[in-house]
């Protein structure tokens, strides 16, 4: 029984350590890619480079959102 593998074919099982360098790197970058999206909402800055509230930041955290000043806090719509 063959198989096939990255569309390259093995009449046998394939040694997984004799795949070399580029399985390993290829594995590696869609590891860093599926990361990447997976946590890209925890790195989110309050701030974004010209030192003006990032509308990201604001979207996705809106409680921290009003601690930095960025949203009215609910308190201060009491009193309108």
């Amino acid at each position: 029984m063959g198989y096939i593998l990255n569309g390259k074919y093995y009449k046998n099982k394939p040694d997984m350590s004799k795949l070399g360098a580029k399985q390993s790197s290829m594995y590696k970058q869609f590891e860093h890619d599926r990361q990447r999206k997976d946590f890209a909402r925890e790195i989110i800055q309050p701030y974004d480079r010209n030192g003006k509230p990032n509308q990201d930041f604001i979207d996705v955290y809106p409680d921290e959102s009003k601690e930095y000043g960025f949203l009215p806090k609910d308190d201060d719509l009491i009193g309108l």
